[in-house]
């Protein structure tokens, strides 16, 4: 038999169990300036983890997507299906002296 080199915590529920509940107390124990503080600081944390995730996201260097698209299926006699896709511009209409870009139809 091989013998395995984990850790095992002895008496499984009793021991996690007891863990929980001292922290829970010693918690508690703690004045309210030091919750004060430590909810300032992890809002502090939030805003500094966050913010640098979207200043520095990859998802902000993709290419964009068009918004509309017309996708066409072509089934060969073979049996193979081919796809094409092409962008659909949105009609543009004038607006005091300004092109605007619409994604509806109108009077359609």
């Amino acid at each position: 038999q091989e013998k395995l080199s984990t850790f095992q915590v002895p008496l499984v529920p009793l021991i996690p169990s007891l863990s929980i509940l001292l922290n829970v107390f010693l918690m508690l124990k703690l004045s309210l300036m030091t919750w004060l503080r430590f909810f300032i600081w992890l809002a502090i944390g939030f805003l500094i983890y966050f913010g640098y995730g979207i200043w520095h996201s990859k998802e902000n260097l993709r290419e964009a997507k068009p918004r509309d698209v017309c996708a066409r299926y072509v089934v060969l006699p073979s049996g193979g299906l081919v796809e094409t896709v092409q962008t659909v511009q949105p009609e543009s209409r004038v607006v005091a002296g300004i092109v605007e870009a619409t994604g509806e139809e109108e009077g359609r």
